[in-house]
């Protein structure tokens, strides 16, 4: 995952959306939980992006 075309953001996405999922599939409120994975997902993305970004 070393490569130029290395989309953090994405990859941040669908981990945060399958946690979401998860966890909303065993609380039975996947409505909720799917959106708040997918924001936690995408700031960590953003965050990784922005430090693979300093180098």
């Amino acid at each position: 995952m070393n490569d130029k075309n290395t989309s953090w953001v994405a990859i941040g996405l669908a981990i945060g959306l399958a946690i979401g999922t998860t966890i909303g599939s065993a609380l039975n409120n996947i409505g909720i939980w799917m959106p708040i994975g997918m924001a936690i997902g995408v700031s960590i993305g953003a965050i990784l992006s922005n430090k693979d970004s300093n180098k």
